[in-house]
């Protein structure tokens, strides 16, 4: 299990789990990081942009450590 922050661009991985206050973990599944749900990394720094089904979705790398996952 690691941070989504850390993941390689071109990787596919599957949302393990969301850490962190409660409104921060919300804010982020409006935003399509459900648990379960496979992503993939387009861009790792300095912004994380993934790949959501077929919607681009860019965070901050702070915000983007707050989501654990694992290789799809």
């Amino acid at each position: 299990m690691i941070a989504l922050s850390a993941v390689r661009p071109g990787t596919s991985v599957r949302v393990l789990k969301l850490e962190g206050q409660p409104e921060v973990c919300r804010h982020l599944r409006e935003m399509g990081f459900a648990e379960n749900c496979v992503i993939r990394c387009l861009q790792a720094s300095p912004a994380c942009i993934c790949l959501i089904q077929h919607s681009r979705v860019g965070l901050s790398s702070q915000l983007a450590r707050h989501i654990l996952v694992e290789p799809a």
